[in-house]
């Protein structure tokens, strides 16, 4: 076994929960000019009537956001792994115009890639009522069953949520790189 793979890892990626409570430079909010170039580039989409899987960085541009996305593609593919963005007003939207937004704020860190072997580019989590057990092609996501700590297959993964729920829908993380550095 090669000499790095015995020793632990320091990278910024080799963080604690605890740590992230005293460091909040992970989390980024969006200010009033970006929120602004995003209802711009919402209205012009829903004008075009441009698909959300046409969404392009260059069909909806966030000139605002340049030096925001450029923080956040650092800390994830050189820093801690992962960011926060806060502050898309999803009660003002219509659940296809969350998604316009969602998908223009991912072109602008990315292309998207599809998420399962039927191509989808994007999946909506909720409890759908389905059951794992007694239902065939039933994913956890359309359930209300905990999904225990994984690894999706992407360089970037983005959430959003539309709705708090009555109970639960607490997204967790973990480090992957400190889980290897305390099994090493």
């Amino acid at each position: 076994m090669p000499e790095l793979l015995r020793q632990p890892l320091e990278s910024p990626a080799a963080w604690r929960g605890e740590d992230l409570d005293q460091q909040q430079d992970w989390i980024y909010s969006l200010t009033a000019s970006q929120l602004h170039e995003l209802e711009e580039g919402l209205e012009r989409t829903r004008q075009s009537g441009r698909a959300l899987s046409e969404i392009r960085a260059e069909n909806f541009p966030l000139p605002s956001f340049a030096t925001c996305r450029e923080r956040i593609l650092h800390d994830m593919e050189g820093g801690r792994g992962f960011a926060v963005l806060r502050g898309v007003p999803v009660e003002r939207y219509r659940p296809e115009d969350a998604a316009a937004i969602f998908w223009a704020l991912g072109a602008q860190l990315g292309i998207a890639e599809p998420q399962d072997r039927a191509g989808h580019l994007l999946h909506h989590v909720r409890d759908t009522g389905r059951n794992l057990v007694s239902e065939d092609n039933v994913r956890k996501y359309q359930t209300n069953q905990d999904i225990p700590f994984h690894n999706d297959g992407s360089d970037i993964l983005m959430l959003l949520c539309l709705r708090d729920s009555k109970s639960g829908g607490r997204s967790r993380l973990v480090s992957a790189t400190t889980v290897f550095n305390q099994i090493i």
